[in-house]
């Protein structure tokens, strides 16, 4: 699940810690898309506020394929 820093600031603390609660629960990791991409304050990538367009989905599955999957 990709977080961009405008998300982080704006979201109330009760839903970060349910979100993080619920991603350990499930087992997801989450993707700091300005910690690993450097994207999160790039428009041109997103929709809105929480949600990358075709341009910035490519990115994130760019860097999944390089880094993730070639891990496992």
């Amino acid at each position: 699940m990709p977080d961009t820093d405008y998300y982080l600031e704006n979201v109330s603390q009760a839903v970060k810690e349910e979100f993080i609660e619920l991603s350990k629960r499930k087992d997801l990791r989450l993707l700091d898309l300005n910690d690993t991409l450097a994207i999160s304050n790039k428009w041109e990538y997103f929709y809105d506020y929480g949600h990358p367009n075709k341009k910035g989905w490519s990115l994130i599955q760019d860097y999944m394929m390089r880094n993730e999957y070639e891990n496992k």
